[in-house]
């Protein structure tokens, strides 16, 4: 316990000559000492068994109080001794009861000692911390060990707690169990100022002591790279070790840390199911940037196959060259000519595939897969052509084409509107910008046809195409044609 308002008397209590007295009093949250293995601390019941539950005064010491203040986590124990003579010690029995009416009691020794006789309790003791360096740019601070910095006359470090007194608006805190990482708000400047703690006894909330810690930002150098898979696909969400703070893959498996000049340390990635070569790169007292620090992560673990079927309209015409994005690897995963589609990805693996095609719409939009842990078979796709006007967006004074059928299955009959041009051409692409070939446009014929029977040696697979007209040199515009399996 301490004296209140840290007051000493001047002359010895309970000595003849000296009228002086202590008065002893304390605050102990018992979340730091009472668990239970189903109950929430908050819906736990306390009672001191020799107290008067009302004012918390023991009734064999009516000078001596231990009131339970109930909050969100449990109680707060409430220790005073008023009028005492001498120090001294008492002791009461905590009794706490779950919801299901299971007991448990323990006592409760509260030391009072006013400092002349024996030592009082004192505040914690803090020690100096140096100033702690962040590079520029990289946000996070390392990890500091606060714990490191403080202790008490009384009680040992573990009944010692920490929590955050920051008022700096340029650094936050994160901090647990004693470790505190700073996060910069203006990353990309270069400032200091000084960030609080507070430091306190677990067993008594009065004795509190300011732990100070002076930041700083200054210039660094990156450290940057890449983490890929045999295939060459991007691994995301590894974790790079050895930085000074948490550093990951993005969704490209890049990464880029920024580190103190003269830093050193050794870096390897760590993410589970995989080894990586090279499996450390080691640096020393850096002083420049660093890039292209590249790591190559092969799958040691188990493989499981999704697949499925891609097909149009009611499902009897299949889908062939569906782009099936975000699965995994490098290579594009494309449906074949059954409009069927499989792939590998590595056990534990999560992800959304969504199937692509210039011209047509599907349902569903995408398939998103969380944890996979088994073959998945059957995530079919329904496709739908996106709709088309048929007649494309004419320039001033011009009209444009008329394409029938659209889709095809293997011949469409393009029909030109504008009459009044002396010379002009049909320039056909793929969407992917393949050039397919030019249909001579004649005057005064206004029907031409592509594919079977053609007025142009001119043949389309199936596919999504664009037709380019232009009129007398100039461009008039462009429409989409779509061309189906025969």
């Amino acid at each position: 316990m301490s004296n209140a308002g840290d007051l000493v008397p001047d002359c010895t209590p309970g000595v003849p000559g000296c009228d002086k007295f202590y008065y002893w009093i304390s605050n102990t949250p018992l979340e730091y000492f009472v668990t239970d293995d189903l109950t929430e601390d908050g819906r736990l019941t306390y009672v001191i068994k020799e107290a008067d539950p009302l004012t918390g005064k023991l009734r064999d010491n009516p000078n001596a109080q231990a009131a339970l203040q109930p909050n969100t986590n449990g109680a707060i124990l409430q220790g005073g001794l008023f009028f005492a003579q001498s120090d001294t010690t008492f002791t009461v029995t905590l009794e706490v009861t779950d919801r299901e009416g299971a007991s448990s009691q323990a006592p409760i020794t509260f030391i009072c000692n006013g400092g002349i006789v024996n030592p009082k309790n004192e505040a914690p003791t803090i020690l100096t911390v140096p100033e702690q360096l962040i590079a520029k740019g990289s946000a996070l601070s390392g990890t500091l060990d606060l714990r490191d910095y403080f202790l008490d006359d009384y009680v040992a470090k573990e009944y010692l707690g920490v929590r955050s007194a920051n008022r700096s608006p340029g650094f936050r805190v994160q901090l647990e169990d004693g470790l505190s990482v700073v996060r910069a708000v203006y990353p990309d400047s270069i400032y200091a100022d000084t960030v609080r703690y507070a430091v306190f006894e677990k067993t008594n909330l009065l004795r509190e002591s300011v732990l100070k810690v002076p930041y700083r930002i200054v210039e660094g150098v990156s450290v940057s790279g890449s983490v890929r898979d045999t295939e060459g696909g991007p691994l995301s969400g590894v974790r790079m070790s050895g930085f000074p703070y948490e550093v990951l893959t993005d969704a490209e498996g890049k990464y880029r840390a920024e580190v103190l000049i003269g830093w050193s340390g050794a870096v390897s990635p760590v993410l589970e199911g995989y080894t990586f070569s090279p499996d450390t790169l080691f640096y020393e007292n850096l002083s420049s940037a660093q890039a292209d620090r590249n790591y190559t992560g092969t799958f040691t673990g188990v493989f499981h196959t999704i697949s499925g079927h891609v097909s149009l309209g009611s499902g009897e015409q299949p889908m062939i060259g569906v782009f099936m994005s975000g699965l995994p690897g490098n290579d594009e995963v494309l449906t074949d000519g059954e409009g069927n589609y499989t792939a590998q990805v590595p056990e534990g693996w999560s992800g959304t595939v969504t199937p692509v095609l210039e011209g047509f719409v599907f349902e569903p939009a995408s398939m998103s897969y969380d944890d996979v842990m088994a073959p998945l078979a059957s995530q079919d796709y329904g496709a739908d052509v996106t709709p088309i006007t048929g007649l494309i967006e004419p320039g001033p004074g011009r009209e444009g084409l008329v394409l029938h059928p659209n889709p095809s299955h293997g011949s469409v009959a393009i029909t030109v509107v504008d009459r009044t041009f002396l010379r002009g051409t049909l320039n056909i692409y793929t969407v992917r910008g393949r050039y397919m070939g030019t249909v001579p446009l004649e005057s005064g014929k206004q029907v031409y046809n592509i594919g079977r029977e053609s007025d142009a040696e001119i043949l389309l697979p199936p596919g999504i195409y664009l037709i380019g007209l232009s009129l007398d040199g100039a461009a008039i515009g462009t429409t989409r044609l779509v061309v189906l399996n025969r």
